[in-house]
């Protein structure tokens, strides 16, 4: 967290320039037989305000405050809505401690709960197609920012696209590359691009395919944005409580290349009990370009959806996955 906020506050060589020159003072010392010692936290501190202006002295204030003397970690409840008159998302952040619960009961300690301060990302994706990223100032324990949208109101709605695949090359590496040409050539057949789907056959039918176009919560859904990415980048060590419409972890997991952003979207559409769901998640279960682990959570979501009434499609549909990557490959 440091390391970025010393960015923001002008110091581009960040935490590697702070231990090059802690290295270059305790050099500096055994060449005149000087012992040094431990580096203290009140030394760090003045070296931090010595590599930054001087006005911006309180920034680093309020992060030891915070973050070394304080306790506990911010829990963030965020809710967003479209003002439609302004052209603006409405971000209501509502901030607690993980430790204001403890420091109400009687305790022998001084538990010191600290409200958190700084600059949080938020990352929206809009119909246009772009994902615009800005910055709230967190600087209370419940506030309301806004920021501008850019797409034109009558193109602000967005259309669930018909057929949900990852774009071929979004997420490929050398590695994955690597891997499929193995297993292409182990199993003497050519591997489909989109999610265990061979793209130039009409296979729907076999493999059950129900697109969230065709699910009713997602095709009345009203939202201007495909989805919204909280922290992208993780510069808080915080818990965000924020939840986004099925439909939208779906696009997430099908357009991030961040494996957070993946592990997140699965763990949200395992609770999530519909056919569409299970056909994210089964195509994921298919795709090499995914982290092996990533497919593992996948088909540990979709064993857990059940088998009551409406569950059965999903158990036919983990059997048909597990039938093209295993038996069918053999």
């Amino acid at each position: 967290m440091l390391d970025k906020r010393l960015l923001l506050l002008g110091y581009s060589r960040k935490m590697a320039g702070l231990i090059y020159l802690i290295l270059s003072d305790a050099k500096s010392s055994l060449e005149k037989n000087k012992l040094q010692g431990f580096l203290n936290t009140r030394d760090f501190l003045l070296l931090c305000k010595f590599v930054i202006r001087q006005e911006l002295h309180n920034e680093i204030n309020s992060f030891s405050r915070q973050w070394i003397y304080g306790s506990g970690c911010p829990i963030f409840k965020i809710a967003c809505k479209f003002s439609r008159k302004n052209l603006l998302v409405e971000f209501d952040i509502e901030q607690r401690n993980t430790n204001s619960v403890l420091s109400n009961n009687s305790t022998k300690f001084i538990l010191n709960p600290a409200y958190f301060t700084g600059k949080l990302e938020v990352s929206v994706k809009e119909p246009d197609g772009y994902e615009y990223i800005n910055t709230l100032d967190i600087h209370k324990p419940q506030q309301i920012e806004t920021i501008n949208y850019h797409t034109k109101y009558k193109r602000s709605k967005v259309i669930i696209k018909p057929r949900m695949v990852r774009k071929e090359g979004i997420n490929d590496n050398e590695e994955v590359a690597y891997m499929r040409d193995i297993i292409a050539e182990y199993m003497e057949e050519d591997l489909p691009e989109f999610f265990g789907l061979d793209p130039e056959n009409n296979v729907e039918n076999e493999w059950m395919i129900y697109e969230w176009a065709d699910d009713p919560a997602a095709r009345n859904a009203s939202e201007q944005w495909e989805y919204i990415r909280i922290d992208p980048e993780f510069s808080w060590l915080a818990k965000f409580e924020f939840s986004l419409a099925p439909y939208m972890w779906a696009n997430l997991l099908e357009e991030s290349i961040d494996v957070i952003d993946h592990y997140k979207a699965i763990q949200a559409l395992s609770k999530y009990n519909s056919k569409a769901a299970s056909t994210t998640l089964m195509r994921t279960v298919n795709d090499f370009r995914y982290f092996y682990d990533i497919r593992i959570e996948a088909s540990k979501a979709l064993s857990n959806f059940g088998l009551d009434d409406v569950n059965t499609f999903h158990y036919q549909t983990i059997l048909i996955a597990g039938k093209n990557i295993i038996y069918k490959r053999q």
